[in-house]
C-alpha cells in the first residue's frame, strides 16, 4: 500500500491526495501537524516538507513529482499532463508557477487569517492527526 506523508491544512497535500483519488490509486495517509511533518517526511524518505509519496520505487517528495507519478499510471485520455510537447511543457510550466506564487501566497492569506481564530484553526489543522501530534499543536489559551 502507498503511503503519503501529509500536513491535512496543506494544499499541496491536497494537490497530491486528489490526483491519487482522482486515478483511483489506493494510498493510506500519514497525518501530521507543523513541526512534527518534517521528521516525518525524512522518515519516509523525503526532505523536510510535505507531501511524501512512497512508493515500492521509493518516495517522491514533491506534489509535482507526485502527479506525474499518478499521471504515468493513469490510462492516457484521463491524464493531466499532455502527451504533446508544447502543451506539456505548458502545463508543467503553469504547475510550477502556481507551487512557487500563488501557493506560498494562498499559504499566508490562509495563516494570517485562521491564527486569529486559534480554536478554529486547531480544529482543521488536526484533523486525522495521531493524539501525540494534536497536543504538540493546540490552541493557545484565549
Amino acid at each position: 500500500m502507498l503511503r503519503l506523508v501529509t500536513i491535512p491544512i496543506s494544499h499541496y497535500c491536497e494537490k497530491a491526495r486528489w490526483a491519487l483519488e482522482r486515478a483511483g490509486i489506493s494510498y493510506r495517509e500519514e497525518r501530521h501537524v507543523q513541526g512534527i511533518h518534517r521528521i516525518a517526511a525524512r522518515r519516509a524518505g523525503g526532505g523536510g516538507t510535505v507531501p511524501v509519496l512512497v512508493t515500492p520505487e521509493g518516495a517522491l517528495g514533491e506534489s509535482e513529482e507526485i502527479l506525474l507519478w499518478v499521471d504515468a499510471r493513469t490510462p492516457p485520455e484521463e491524464r493531466l499532463f499532455p502527451a504533446e510537447p508544447a502543451e506539456r511543457a505548458e502545463v508543467e510550466r503553469l504547475c510550477r508557477r502556481f507551487d512557487a506564487q500563488l501557493g506560498p501566497r494562498g499559504r499566508r492569506l490562509m495563516y494570517v487569517n485562521m491564527l486569529a481564530q486559534p480554536e478554529l484553526m486547531v480544529r482543521f489543522n488536526n484533523q486525522g492527526v495521531p493524539r501525540w501530534d494534536a497536543a504538540s499543536a493546540s490552541a493557545p489559551p484565549t
